[in-house]
This record gives structure tokens, sequence and C-alpha cells, in this order.
């Protein structure tokens, strides 16, 4: 490792990112909200579950039912995942 120089933010090519805004604990997020995780009453096809999924991050609903349709496909549980979401996301208000 000797020999090796400490990266430079002054190096050619370097961008610094945008700082990311902090989720969590109410008073790290800056004033960005972030919606709680909750099976909406409007909306619902089903459950409400790809709905609240859909609008906790930001994804639209139709996108989130179709990524679940499709994984149906797939061997593995995503029927009981459903079902234990079903039951452990709160439904709204």
């Amino acid at each position: 490792m000797a020999g090796r120089r400490p990266l430079s933010t002054d190096a050619p090519g370097f961008r610094r990112r945008a700082a990311l805004p902090r989720r969590g604990h109410p008073e790290l997020t800056d004033g960005v909200s972030v919606p709680q995780l909750s099976r909406p009453r409007t909306g619902r096809v089903l459950a409400g579950v790809c709905a609240g999924l859909g609008r906790r991050f930001g994804l639209a609903p139709w996108l989130v039912r179709a990524i679940f349709l499709a994984s149906l496909l797939l061997p593995g549980p995503q029927a009981v995942l459903y079902l234990v979401l079903w039951i452990l996301i709160p439904a709204e208000g």
C-alpha cells in the first residue's frame, strides 16, 4: 500500500453527489415528508397492499401490481408474502 496517494476531490472528472434526504427519525429528514406505510381506504383492488407500497416508495400502484403479478410466474412464496403484508401493514385512518 506504500506509494498510493489518497483520492483527491480536486481530481479531474470528480463530481460531488448531492446530499440525499435522510429517512427515519422525523428530526433527521430536513423537512422532507415521507409517507407512512399503510393500506389506503381508496384506490385499493384487493387489500390495498400494492397501493400502500406504491404510495410509500413513490411508485404508481399499477406498477407495483404489475410487478407482483409478474412475480407470481416465478417460484416462491409471493402469495404468502402478500397475505402476511395484508396482516402486518395497518389500514389507513
